[in-house]
């Protein structure tokens, strides 16, 4: 109980210390658009992007999904095979094992007509992470599907 007080202290001393840090850095610039400007992006961390990836890291970590995935459609399958047989027979369909063998091997090649509808079809509302609103994502679709492909 201690340390978790402790711990609390220490997280409410570290926020407010940072509040003061940055009312004191807004309350310097007061007046400067362009200065509070950067201070509010700096607070939104709107500048960090992420690290690129190598194609080899990449290839790793879509090859780990692609594991994971089969791994656990696998599973599930291994389940539901386990529950049926307890089931009456005439409750139960065939299961084929080797249908699920070339599970997620890979993907079919999309189209700049899929990708238009896509995204066409996603709900006119944004998020604030968003790094372009919606709308003009979807308004600007016939120029921004060639440059994603």
């Amino acid at each position: 109980m201690a340390y978790r007080a402790a711990c609390r202290a220490a997280n409410a001393e570290i926020n407010a210390s940072r509040s003061a840090f940055y009312t004191s850095r807004l309350n310097e610039v007061a007046g400067d658009p362009r200065a509070t400007w950067h201070i509010t992006k700096e607070l939104l961390h709107s500048d960090d992007r992420p690290p690129l990836t190598s194609r080899h890291d990449a290839a790793q970590l879509c090859n780990g999904f692609c594991r994971f995935f089969t791994d656990k459609l696998l599973k599930i399958g291994d389940t539901v095979t386990a529950r049926l047989s307890t089931t009456p027979a005439y409750h139960r369909q065939p299961v084929y094992k080797d249908d699920h063998a070339r599970l997620l091997d890979e993907l079919a090649a999309v189209t700049v007509d899929e990708v238009a509808k896509v995204i066409r079809s996603l709900p006119a509302k944004s998020l604030p992470v968003d790094f372009m609103p919606t709308s003009l994502l979807k308004s600007t679709v016939h120029v921004r599907v060639l440059i994603m492909l």
